[in-house]
């Protein structure tokens, strides 16, 4: 393989080097962010569970009666109240756990009265048993949280935060009523890859900025050394080589054609190439010398 090719192949490698470098830390800034932000979601959760009094929730019997008594219509006041305060929020639920039958059934949400989506007391939760983040939470008691998943309404992430327990008749399992605060992913799974193309855009740019630098250095000292090369080769030339502009004017006389016409180079940069053509040449060979070179060719003779 020759120098050429295995310089390439150097260079490839650190390239692709660099590239999953800048991946590898765009992971962990995805990581990094979506831990912060379930952090973040768990707080907002337990703040909201807070708020809500768990001995307002044991005057609901968690069935469609509840729709007409005035604790559920100052639950469903306050949950509004708790949605209003972050427009990310799509809706604010409050579950309890009836142990009895292990059914997790709705005592309220924050959804408009009326509306598509909105679950009536007493209303089975149909994803209880498929949500990781509510069994956990119902298992440990802990905040937990779940997501991006989707549902009939579109892609969510959610926090679960436990409001209180109360005894049972079943032993050893209490009732428990759990707030669940849902967050549009849309704007959570935007938010991530952000984060991850910060990340990673400023490690490309850390290593990737200082090895092209490096390489067009390099480009530029192997340019120079074959334009000292060339300019060597033509100065210690026997043949006479000269450049001209378009106009005629001398650029550049190697030391042949100065010992051939006999004028310095000195003489020749900058001057008419007619002046100081030398007596024996014929008219005819500058009318062509002028015209080729014009062309943009180059003109041997």
């Amino acid at each position: 393989m020759s120098q050429h090719h295995l310089r390439n192949l150097k260079t490839a490698a650190i390239w692709l080097a660099i590239f999953l470098a800048g991946a590898a830390a765009g992971w962990l800034g995805y990581r990094a962010r979506r831990t912060q932000m379930l952090g973040q979601l768990l707080d907002d959760a337990r703040r909201s569970a807070v708020a809500i009094e768990p001995g307002d929730l044991r005057r609901l019997a968690g069935t469609r009666a509840d729709v007409a008594t005035a604790a559920y219509a100052a639950l469903k006041d306050r949950l509004q109240k708790l949605r209003a305060v972050d427009p990310r929020v799509r809706v604010v639920h409050i579950y309890r756990l009836v142990p009895e039958t292990g059914r997790v059934v709705y005592l309220g949400d924050s959804a408009r009265p009326g509306a598509r989506d909105e679950a009536l007391p007493g209303d089975d939760h149909p994803q209880a048993a498929k949500s990781p983040g509510l069994q956990e939470i119902i298992r440990t008691g802990q905040a937990a949280a779940e997501g991006p998943l989707a549902d009939d309404f579109g892609t969510w992430v959610t926090g679960y935060a436990l409001i209180g327990e109360a005894p049972s008749t079943k032993p050893g399992v209490a009732a428990k009523e759990i707030l669940g605060l849902y967050v549009d992913a849309a704007t959570w799974t935007g938010l991530l890859w952000r984060s991850a193309f910060q990340s990673a855009f400023f490690v490309w740019i850390l290593l990737g900025l200082p090895f092209a630098a490096l390489l067009v250095f390099r480009r530029q000292v192997e340019q120079g050394e074959v334009i000292r090369n060339l300019s060597e080769a033509m100065e210690q030339s026997r043949s006479a080589i000269v450049i001209l502009d378009l106009e005629c004017r001398v650029e550049y006389a190697n030391r042949g054609l100065c010992q051939q016409i006999g004028y310095t180079r000195r003489e020749l940069i900058g001057h008419g190439w007619r002046d100081l053509r030398v007596a024996q040449a014929a008219d005819e060979v500058f009318a062509d010398l002028t015209a080729t070179v014009r062309a943009g060719r180059a003109w041997l003779g």
